[in-house]
């Protein structure tokens, strides 16, 4: 019996990232982590950096710090005390996020300083050289380099192989060059800046066909679902499922209207036979619009009032009315 391939994802914080301060993971990164667990020939481990834990940590804390004023103001007007602060915001927020790791069995890897180059860190930051930016007036570059880093010290104790592959995620240009450059003559590390690339990775794998064979595939697959009226089928059957979901509000009281649409990369999922399967996402933009005819707020007896109209008592959060995007993924066959 052959032992069982293996491949181990370090994730970028903007693989990551989301909009919505309730959620660690988006919902592209999530999908995939969960198909992913239908290789069962296939193990696939996913490893998340201590800085990027933190600064994703951080991201969300400072969304939802965004949103004490607005629940202060409400407290206000009702005459109460909801009691929210930014400690107990932090409190929660860290459960929160330890429990989505959890649920997505996201691994914690964290950095040795004291194996770390530092002579050669600074050096490469004062001449900026990749992972820190070009320009002189940017000195953006400091998380990246721990990344690196930390993606160098993992590949040390997992040591890849032919049936052991390390893959890093990265939607940024100057850390995937960083890596290029250190991992050149390393074989088996792999680098993508796009959840398709990786899932087309993964399938090429598990049907034993070149990556290279798997990608141009995918190529013929996404340029057939354009011109062939299928993506525009797929467009129209989604506006028509999904109609009541699309033309409602992040609020009970809000609608929304479309924007637009957007298709997103095509992956190759698999093959049974001469049939391969592939997946394209597309994502539906809505626009939250506000209430023609707003309906007056209404406060309990008692509440201390001082000025009653619209606009003089209830902030709205900035970002609450603005574009959020809701996707769906539609499946085509080759």
């Amino acid at each position: 019996m052959s032992k069982k391939k293996s491949v181990h994802v370090v994730l970028d914080t903007n693989i990551l990232h989301t909009k919505s301060p309730e959620f660690f993971v988006n919902s592209s990164l999530s999908a995939a982590i969960k198909r992913a667990l239908a290789h069962h020939s296939l193990e696939i481990k996913w490893y998340l950096p201590s800085v990027v834990k933190a600064e994703r940590q951080h991201q969300i804390m400072m969304s939802a710090v965004g949103l004490i004023k607005p629940v202060q103001i409400i407290a206000k007007l009702l005459d109460e005390d909801f009691n929210v602060s930014e400690d107990k915001l932090r409190g929660a927020i860290e459960r929160r996020v330890a429990r989505q790791i959890k649920d997505h069995e996201l691994r914690d890897v964290e950095l040795d300083p004291a194996r770390v180059d530092w002579h050669e860190m600074i050096r490469r930051a004062v001449s900026r050289q990749a992972p820190f930016e070009k320009a002189q007036e940017n000195e953006k570059g400091f998380r990246d380099a721990l990344i690196l880093e930390t993606f160098d010290q993992l590949h040390g104790r997992i040591k890849p192989r032919s049936d052991r592959l390390l893959v890093v995620m990265s939607g940024d240009g100057r850390l995937r060059e960083a890596i290029e450059e250190r991992f050149a003559e390393r074989h088996n590390v792999l680098i993508f800046s796009k959840l398709g690339e990786l899932e087309t990775s993964l399938s090429a794998l598990l049907t034993n066909i070149t990556q290279e064979a798997a990608e141009h595939l995918v190529r013929k697959a996404h340029a057939r679902f354009l011109e062939s009226g299928q993506a525009g089928a797929a467009i129209g059957a989604i506006r028509e499922r999904f109609a009541a979901a699309l033309a409602r509000g992040p609020s009970d009281r809000g609608a929304a209207s479309e924007k637009g649409f957007l298709i997103n990369e095509t992956s190759f999922l698999g093959r049974t036979g001469a049939r391969a399967e592939f997946a394209t996402g597309i994502s539906i933009l809505t626009e939250a619009i506000r209430p023609a005819n707003p309906p007056p707020p209404t406060l309990p007896m008692g509440s201390r009032v001082t000025r009653i109209g619209f606009g003089d008592m209830v902030e709205t959060p900035p970002d609450f009315y603005g574009a959020f995007e809701r996707s769906w993924e539609a499946a085509q066959l080759q």
